[in-house]
């Protein structure tokens, strides 16, 4: 592993080597229950962390600043029970305590040691973009998992580092089966491609709904302003001009457009608790996204109503009453 780590510092660009049990952004992986040995709770009441085992660069790679304490050292190869925590975990199991120096029990798979808080870092979308997961940070040495990523931090670009990083790995190991190397752009893109496609479905069905209210509002002033050609017809041989009418239709088209956005704000309104969890860094009551599509309704409506206003400013008055 250190054989590993030392041959992909030495390439060219390289600025830190990380190791972790799971990739970033690839969602949970370990989640388990913190237990404070001088603080037992019932099970169900024990707060629920991620774990991930790293290596003393992880931080550094990953860029995520070290709040509280220390971090972890080669040192601690000879007391390996040791922990960084994030600063949700250490709201949720040590709330307004100091964390630094105490313990968590049972959290070292096949074994009954204590490990001990050494550090506090910042929270960070570790599982993915939405949320910032409760996380536990260990050493890899104190329990090795089943499997490990390498992240490298490089000014290069990934395509001319990811060869580069293969040719290190099969040095090391020529037997070792590399998996599909990403650079983080991709993997932040893997990561909301199922935000992405639910995304993509309800833009189709929106649009499809803009279309089906634009067609109605057509359909109905269509229909309405062909009943009424005599009385365009009669307006226009007293005098009325195509300016008057057109903005005669479009009023009496406002009230049924201004009404159906209304209802439509109220509803977006009474299902906002359903639809935070499909936005990410956006707040559910945006004024900007909330008086967008309102006015996209209304400009998409007046835009549906010109075409029957100007058919009825452009009424012939001699055949509109010859047909009376």
């Amino acid at each position: 592993m250190r054989t590993a780590i030392a041959g992909l510092k030495q390439l060219p660009g390289v600025q830190s080597v990380a190791m972790t049990s799971a990739t970033p952004l690839a969602g949970e992986t370990w989640v388990d229950n913190l237990t404070r040995p001088d603080h037992p709770v019932p099970q169900a009441e024990r707060p629920l962390a991620n774990l991930r085992w790293i290596n003393e660069d992880y931080l550094s790679t990953m860029q995520i600043p070290l709040i509280k304490g220390r971090n972890l050292t080669a040192a601690d190869r000879a007391h390996p029970y040791v922990a960084l925590i994030s600063e949700r975990t250490a709201r949720e199991v040590f709330p307004g305590e100091n964390p630094i120096g105490k313990k968590l029990s049972d959290i070292v798979p096949d074994s009954q040691s204590e490990v001990t808080v050494i550090g506090v870092v910042a929270d960070a979308r570790i599982n993915g973009l939405k949320d910032k997961a409760a996380m536990v940070y260990l050493p890899y040495w104190d329990f090795t998992p089943w499997t490990l990523s390498f992240l490298v931090r490089s000014a290069q670009p990934s395509g001319v580092m990811m060869p580069e990083i293969r040719r290190v790995l099969w040095q090391v190991d020529p037997q070792i089966a590399i998996p599909t190397l990403k650079s983080m752009n991709e993997q932040l893109s893997d990561s909301v491609e199922t935000d992405r496609f639910q995304a993509v479905v309800l833009s189709a069905f929106g649009i499809a709904a803009l279309l089906l209210a634009l067609l109605g509002v057509h359909g109905v002033l269509a229909y309405s302003v062909s009943l009424r050609r005599q009385e365009f017809g009669i307006r226009i041989a007293m005098g009325s001009g195509k300016g008057a009418l057109i903005g005669l239709v479009l009023r009496q088209a406002a009230s049924p457009i201004l009404l159906g956005a209304g209802v439509g704000l109220a509803m977006a309104l009474i299902a906002q608790h359903w639809v935070s969890g499909l936005l990410y860094q956006t707040p559910v009551m945006d004024p900007l996204a909330l008086g967008g599509s309102v006015l996209l309704l209304l400009v998409a409506a007046t835009v549906a109503a010109i075409v029957p206003a100007r058919r009825a400013a452009s009424t012939d008055p001699m055949r509109a009453l010859r047909t009376e």
